[in-house]
């Protein structure tokens, strides 16, 4: 098993890549929309049944499993996770403009 380390989107495009699949291409096999995939791979959020067809559709199965942690851990880690969704965020727009 792969444990990831990366966000969904991130993945995403990476496995994507690597297979040499388009985002139209992935769309059409897995049923979802490539503006959806597009903004995900961007960094927007997408549900788990999103992501887990996408996922499907390259052949990857995708598990969540839940890692104990302490309060400290657990603040840093949402924290850090608040940080970089203010920066995908900004990326985002700073690549529209």
């Amino acid at each position: 098993m792969e444990i990831l380390d990366s966000y969904p989107g991130e993945q995403l495009r990476a496995r994507r890549s690597s297979r040499g699949i388009s985002q139209g291409h992935l769309s059409a096999i897995s049923g979802i929309g490539q503006t959806v995939i597009s903004r995900i791979e961007s960094g927007a959020d997408a549900r788990w049944s999103t992501l887990k067809r996408l996922f499907d559709a390259l052949g990857w199965e995708v598990v969540v499993t839940r890692q104990p942690c302490g309060e400290d851990d657990l603040e840093d880690f949402l924290r850090y996770g608040l940080e970089q969704r203010k920066d995908r965020m900004a990326a985002g727009r700073e690549a529209r403009w």
